[in-house]
């Protein structure tokens, strides 16, 4: 999703923050019973209906992390936009509020992207992973409906030469010898880890009684 945002421009600041923020897109699924999450075939609509609500769940989590630690950082306002709205769809038949066009937030329409493409080309217990090419395709057919026409543009920039871009980036960083950014970057990547696990936490608190339960 990083090396997305920064082809359609978005500044150096913007992309660290959706990087440290994607990891979290799916922390609700902690309040997902194992039975949903791992079952091997289709969900029934009551269990998508449960499945739906990692969503929310996971927005109220990192909300109540932030109280815990009586502190907020921009990226963790990123953190709950993707995890409310990363199922949001371009054409308004996503969920959890079925939001259209550039109604869902940026960070959210980012990770919708990645989050799929990531989800195709990975082995799950209800499917084996797609290849490459496949997983390509499939995007693409989204365009316009699933997903955000820009940033599916983005993505088949960055598939072709995202992987060199960055690595040329990087060399290009050392030889400047801006380590400063990097020790600024790896402070906040720590303090993601500790809202993560304070947010699991905070969770567990909050959550409905009885949605944990197997």
């Amino acid at each position: 999703s990083r090396l997305i945002a920064h082809e359609l421009g978005h500044d150096e600041v913007f992309c660290d923050m959706i990087y440290l923020a994607a990891p979290m897109h799916d922390i609700g699924k902690v309040g997902i019973p194992d039975k949903i999450l791992l079952k091997p075939g289709k969900l029934t609509a009551a269990e998508f209906d449960t499945m739906k609500r990692h969503t929310t769940l996971g927005r109220d989590a990192i909300r109540q992390a932030e109280e815990e630690l009586g502190k907020t950082m921009p990226f963790l306002h990123h953190a709950k936009e993707i995890a409310f709205c990363h199922h949001e769809r371009w054409d308004g038949s996503g969920y959890p509020q079925g939001l259209i066009g550039n109604t869902i937030p940026v960070s959210a329409r980012l990770m919708a992207v990645a989050d799929v493409y990531d989800a195709l080309i990975s082995r799950r217990v209800y499917k084996p992973a797609f290849p490459h090419e496949q997983a390509r395709d499939l995007i693409v057919e989204g365009r316009g409906s699933h997903f955000d026409p820009d940033i599916v543009d983005a993505f088949l920039v960055v598939v072709v030469g995202g992987l060199a871009q960055l690595r040329g980036a990087v060399i290009a960083a050392m030889a400047l010898g801006i380590l400063n950014a990097y020790v600024e970057w790896w402070t906040q990547a720590s303090i993601a880890k500790v809202v993560v696990f304070v947010a699991i936490v905070a969770f567990l608190q909050i959550r409905p009684q009885g949605l944990i339960a197997s």
